[in-house]
């Protein structure tokens, strides 16, 4: 899955927030770690760490990508417009 926001527009605070909102529906976010690399190779992601490993099981089974140290990845595509939505990428 990937999360899909304007990332021209927001700010780096607003893009951790979205980030953290939509995560938290899995458990305690303790941390987001921003990756962002330039809009037209789509590669940017988040590294999203949860307050336990059971949490962080749960994020990477339904959003993330992959473990990275102690967090779990989550892949971010630039969206035009104002919203902010998932997609099943």
């Amino acid at each position: 899955m990937v999360l899909e926001l304007n990332l021209r527009e927001l700010t780096l605070q607003q893009i951790s927030e979205f980030i953290k909102s939509k995560c938290s529906e899995y458990g305690t976010v303790l941390s987001v770690s921003l990756r962002l690399f330039p809009i037209p190779t789509g590669k940017s992601f988040a590294v999203v760490e949860m307050a336990s490993p059971e949490e962080n099981a749960k994020l990477r089974e339904t959003v993330g990508d992959g473990y990275f140290a102690e967090g779990v990845v989550v892949h971010l595509m630039h969206k035009t417009g104002d919203a902010t939505e998932n997609s099943d990428r």
